[in-house]
């Protein structure tokens, strides 16, 4: 599943950090709103689509001590 490979990845990452001494202190979602343009605002303003894409992404946030 996709949702089982994005794990997948997240374990590589942190496997891979952990080996230069980061640890993962949080995964935190960070949603991102893009305009789809002006003709998309237009024909969502008529009630067809919308206007913006809506996306959120995984940020993994890491600590080392110094």
């Amino acid at each position: 599943s996709e949702r089982g490979q994005h794990w997948k990845k997240y374990a590589q990452i942190i496997n891979h950090e952990a080996a230069g001494g980061w640890r993962l202190v949080q995964i935190q979602e960070v949603p991102v709103v893009e305009d789809k343009g002006c003709m998309a605002g237009c024909l969502s303003a008529i009630g067809i689509g919308t206007r913006y894409n809506e996306k959120t992404f995984n940020m993994l946030v890491f600590e080392r001590d110094a």
